[in-house]
């Protein structure tokens, strides 16, 4: 049968209503209990002062199918008293939208699901003190009303979209959960109130945080300052969200684990597709956990970046470095095959042996950007393009590994080590003529004996700024092709090799700095061209370190003829040493001999 609720009114005991029709027509004051699941259904607009109790007991399940429309201005209770079974309020369709201007509890009386699955516009109230669900892809539109969730439980809207237009939603240590579209808009989430396994997408100014697992979802639209975004790895499951189109980041961004070793990801598909984190915005990779922080999407730098916990590029991404890139110690941040560009403004700061490094494929643009700390930027067998104009910031370049190219121009403030290591010589090869104004420092670590070359080609590499051939290991130092001298050349005690090409220092402004550690430990050039020679020589001989007499030092020698004097040759003698050098210039080179 079916119970018709109209003008009149209900007092005393509510009526119970089992397996039965109701039928709301007016707006009179009542309250019904409704149990059972035979087929009861729900018609009508529910009047302010009007309570309709889903009412679970022992005996009976309770539901009702809806199969319209309708609004509540008064009050739904789902109630489970007691057994465990379930107070449901239910459709088989998305088409019917249940408009609460009201208030809808989901009582805590006992245990037993609590099921809403209907499309919704909230407007009014909903109390979730017992977890809530929607178990078919229905719709909800928080639209100006209250969520309110009791902690540990659950407003799980599982498949359906969910947009939070207007109003707020409060998880007092309860979420909002669920796996279809949700879309942050102009409501305010407060705390740790949304956890989503699905889509994200930011389409207006509502402030607050969202919680995200699983790897099923894209992210979509503009976040701004006021909102943040965990993308959090759990035990069960690693967290991955796709970028399909331009992202902008004006709030906060944190890939973080909460154990497991399972890792947190932004990924795209087209390197087109770009991650802009702007003025405001911060992307945190988190260390509170282990598991792997991936990047692999392009990006524009305008805010913060802080790699706390090592993460990785994968991919023919860009990432255009306008701001501020944090790496902590210990840490890296391996942008692995495409392209990085340290550009004005950016800076890039790595404490102790934190670093960005870029893989086998790469290339890295230092351009006005500024890169602070002891390596902060790691090239591994990755091209390293010098081509700032106007004033640039100072900059550490570590090359290692032998597959990458050198171009541009160097400038003052900027510094490029080719550091050969236990795993692999370190070279880089210019394509073209290459004029250093800053610093290059040929060397190598861990005592294993590889090479730090730099190759020239058949172009000119011209110094206008300062050449370290680094003694503190051992190992070849090389230069490949013409070499022009018109600044500071400083060579330890370890042989400078200069191959396919001739040496010119002639400028007034250049020097050579030979270093004498020992009778067989000096610095000397090797040449397979001419050696042309004018400006300085200065010797700096170790202060533990005293000559005999009538020892030679052949500090330079050509397989072709020498040209040229020095202008001017500084250390010849010391104070308390009574032996002095004398300089013996020879066809194909130049000889120090003791007196």
């Amino acid at each position: 049968g079916t119970y018709h609720q109209g003008t009149g009114t209900v007092t005393g005991t509510p009526p119970l209503l089992t397996d039965t029709n109701i039928a709301y027509s007016g707006a009179g004051a009542s309250t019904l209990i409704a149990r059972g699941t035979n087929g009861g259904t729900l018609t009508g607009n529910i009047a302010t002062g009007q309570t309709l109790d889903l009412f679970a007991d022992c005996s009976f399940h309770s539901q009702r199918n809806v199969t319209a429309s309708f609004t509540n201005a008064g009050t739904i209770n789902f109630d489970s008293p007691a057994c465990s079974n379930n107070a449901s309020l239910v459709t088989t369709t998305a088409v019917p939208v249940l408009t609460n201007t009201g208030t809808i509890n989901s009582n805590a009386t006992s245990s037993g699901a609590r099921n809403l699955t209907i499309s919704v516009v909230n407007q009014g109230a909903i109390n979730v003190h017992s977890t809530l669900d929607a178990v078919s892809s229905r719709t909800f539109n928080q639209n100006g009303g209250t969520i309110t969730i009791d902690v540990n439980k659950q407003l799980n809207w599982r498949n359906g979209a969910f947009t939070n237009t207007a109003g707020t939603i409060n998880g007092t240590g309860g979420k909002v959960t669920g796996g279809g579209l949700f879309t942050q808009v102009n409501g305010t989430i407060v705390g740790a109130s949304v956890q989503r396994f699905g889509s994200i997408a930011y389409t207006g100014t509502g402030l607050g945080r969202i919680d995200v697992a699983g790897t099923g979802g894209n992210l979509t639209g503009t976040m701004i300052a006021g909102q943040s975004l965990n993308l959090i790895a759990t035990c069960s499951s690693h967290v991955a969200r796709n970028l399909t189109a331009n992202f902008t980041n004006g709030g906060v961004i944190t890939l973080k684990s909460g154990g497991c070793n399972d890792n947190a990801s932004i990924t795209s598909s087209n390197p087109a597709i770009i991650l802009t984190n702007g003025a405001t915005g911060t992307i945190n990779a988190d260390a509170t956990q282990s598991g792997a922080r991936t990047l692999s999407t392009s990006i524009t730098n305008n805010g913060t970046i802080n790699i706390n916990q090592s993460a990785d590029s994968v991919g023919n991404f860009t990432f255009i470095n306008q701001k501020n890139l944090n790496i902590a110690t210990t840490k890296t941040l391996n942008w692995r095959g495409g392209t990085f560009t340290n550009g004005t403004g950016g800076v890039v700061t790595a404490t102790g042996s934190g670093a960005l490094v870029l893989g086998a494929g790469s290339t890295y643009h230092a351009q006005n950007g500024t890169a602070l700390g002891t390596a902060p930027v790691i090239s591994d067998n990755g091209n390293i393009d010098f081509n700032a104009t106007g004033a640039v910031g100072a900059t550490t370049i570590i090359a290692n590994g032998t597959g990458g190219n050198l171009t541009g121009a160097s400038r003052s403030g900027q510094s490029l080590n080719l550091q050969a290591n236990c795993a692999e010589h370190a070279q880089r090869t210019t394509a073209a003529a290459f004029t250093n104004n800053g610093t290059i420092v040929l060397s190598s670590t861990g005592g294993c004996n590889n090479n730090a070359t730099l190759n020239a080609g058949a172009g000119t590499f011209t110094n206008a700024g300062t050449v370290t051939a680094d003694d503190a290991q051992s190992g070849q130092r090389n230069i490949i092709g013409n070499v022009v001298n018109n600044k500071t050349v400083t060579i330890g005690a370890i042989t400078l090799s200069l191959s396919a090409g001739n040496l010119t220092s002639t400028s007034p402004a250049s020097v050579i700095n030979v270093r004498v550690a020992s009778a067989s430990a000096f610095g000397r050039i090797t040449s397979t061209g001419f050696i042309t020679l004018g400006g300085t020589l200065n010797i700096a001989t170790d202060a533990g370190f005293w000559p005999a007499t009538n020892q030679d030092y052949l500090l330079m020698n050509g397989a072709a003829a020498r040209v040229g004097t020095f202008t001017t040759v500084n250390g010849l003698t010391r104070v308390a040493q009574p032996v002095v050098y004398t300089v013996q210039y020879q066809a194909n080179g130049l000889n120090l001999h003791t007196t």
